[in-house]
């Protein structure tokens, strides 16, 4: 194949990433989801495992025919896309049908026998029951705080948002947020945060994070007070759009321009 239609078609680097980077958040999302979010991973479609990888972890790289194919179907680019999907949708279609969310069984009441998400027993009944369906359908990372508590912990946490910091369970809850903060997080948007809860209001701006390994997330960061039926606020939820630093200096300035906002 010529250089000019790889080019056009292989979309090296960041685009890669950002393909697993994506199909990893879809996951954390169905599987928080309880079923009321099917996951099919269709990256088959259009990647193909790099040779050249001399590390132990497997690496994809596009290849370019195949992303020719989803870009501008042809027969045989639909043929592998059926192969892909058909037996997905018909597992999903066997599945039974899900609760009408998930976070309304036992785990939002804090049954011990399954707390990998932590609880919402301490939030308010009155919120919830919309609070459980935010965070069954949400694709970004999220967490619950109760500011009631000292140093105001995480009770709560959704699958996303292990899986796009890095860190487990254990070293999630009953800790406060501040823990994905670094030397590079400015100290006067911490600052404006901390006004911003200790008068009950909503805080909305954008912080530098850092995943478990090292790695610096610009956190588009949204913390909203939650209420208890008294109107005294009990806990905040963090809402946090998370992207690497490289991966948003790597994008265009459009999606750059989308991800400030």
């Amino acid at each position: 194949e010529n250089n000019d239609f790889v080019s056009k078609y292989a979309q090296p680097g960041v685009h890669t990433f950002a393909i697993e980077e994506v199909n990893a958040k879809l996951r954390a999302l169905a599987s928080g989801s309880g079923g009321s979010v099917g996951y099919c991973d269709g990256s088959s479609a259009f990647l193909v495992v790099d040779e050249k990888n001399s590390s132990d972890v497997k690496k994809y790289k596009i290849h370019a025919p195949f992303m020719r194919d989803a870009l501008h179907p042809t027969a045989e680019g639909m043929r592998v896309w059926f192969q892909t999907l058909v037996p997905a949708v018909e597992a999903l279609r066997a599945a039974p049908a899900p609760l009408e969310s998930w976070y309304e069984g036992s785990r939002a009441l804090g049954d011990e026998t399954d707390a990998r998400n932590g609880s919402l027993r301490s939030v308010d009944e009155g919120v919830r029951l919309a609070l459980s369906r935010l965070i069954a359908w949400s694709p970004h990372a999220l967490c619950v705080c109760d500011v009631r508590e000292t140093d105001a912990p995480i009770v709560f946490a959704n699958d996303n948002f292990f899986t796009q910091t890095g860190y487990g369970v254990e070293e999630v809850l009953g800790r406060n947020c501040r823990f994905l903060q670094g030397k590079g997080t400015a100290p006067d948007t911490v600052a404006e945060m901390r006004e911003k809860i200790a008068r009950g209001e909503e805080f909305s701006g954008r912080v530098l994070n850092y995943h478990k390994n090292g790695v610096p997330l610009m956190n588009s960061l949204v913390m909203s007070p939650l209420r208890d039926s008294s109107g005294n606020v009990s806990h905040y939820i963090g809402i946090q759009r998370l992207a690497t630093v490289q991966a948003l200096r790597d994008a265009p300035a459009e999606y750059q321009h989308r991800a400030a906002l």
